[in-house]
């Protein structure tokens, strides 16, 4: 399963598409690897979503918060994803 690259409102549930689904929807998907309801453009599944784990799908290893984020295992609004963020992004010493 990929990741859907979208952008998540700042009230952290509503997407950019309207109809693809929340965030709490998307990332329940994302976290139980199973088909979410609709596709990033907001059509339903045509080929058929199942309802279970897909039994080739395993839970990635993260390396960070940041990637945790991207697939929804964390809110973007988690402390340990803030923190990274300011880290990589804002730090002045960190980017020289």
């Amino acid at each position: 399963m990929l990741p859907w690259f979208v952008k998540v409102h700042d009230d952290m549930s509503t997407m950019e598409v309207p109809g693809m689904g929340s965030y709490a929807e998307i990332a329940t998907a994302h976290q139980q690897l199973t088909a979410a309801p609709t596709s990033p453009s907001g059509h339903p599944n045509r080929y058929g979503g199942i309802k279970w784990a897909f039994p080739a799908d395993v839970t990635p290893s993260y390396s960070s918060s940041i990637s945790r984020a991207v697939s929804c295992q964390l809110r973007w609004d988690s402390p340990l994803v803030q923190a990274e963020l300011q880290a990589l992004f804002l730090d002045p010493e960190r980017s020289a």
